[in-house]
């Protein structure tokens, strides 16, 4: 669908994301996504975490349910709808992380370098199995990796 839907509508037209939230707090996000976007249908999927020893798409390891809100197509409001849709995806995320919830990194992500590395995830464990492995120099970072700049998706 990442792929897809731009060749149907221009970028800054449309709307892809995927947001994980704590199932007692989607009824709020969705209002949240009507208020910026107004886009429907949305995606609803239950996901949980079933005692794996690694957290499923970063979720914290607890019993907690949490719901794959997917947000896909052109806004009623954002860009269509006279304001700038850039921001309204920024706000989603930061109206996400308030809720306690988590993004999936498929989709373009626009969190500040800072906001990233000490409160999304932990920078510090981060840049110590970057030196561990020597990958600078080498690989990207994530956060080059998963965050739209000035409206481009990295490659």
């Amino acid at each position: 669908l990442s792929s897809s839907l731009p060749a149907v509508f221009p970028r800054d037209q449309a709307v892809i994301q995927n947001f994980l939230l704590p199932i007692a707090q989607t009824p709020a996000f969705v209002a949240d996504v009507t208020e910026a976007v107004d886009i429907w249908p949305i995606w609803l999927c239950p996901i949980r975490n079933f005692g794996a020893p690694a957290p499923l798409f970063a979720l914290p390891l607890d019993p907690e349910q949490y719901v794959s809100v997917g947000v896909f197509g052109v806004p009623r409001r954002g860009a269509g709808g006279g304001g700038d849709l850039e921001e309204a995806k920024q706000g989603l995320e930061m109206a996400m992380l308030q809720r306690g919830g988590r993004k999936v990194h498929h989709a373009a992500s626009y969190y500040p370098l800072e906001l990233f590395y000490s409160s999304i995830y932990d920078g510090n464990a981060y840049a110590s199995l970057r030196d561990k492995y020597t990958a600078e120099g080498v690989f990207p970072h994530v956060h080059a990796k998963v965050v739209e700049d000035n409206g481009q998706v990295p490659p």
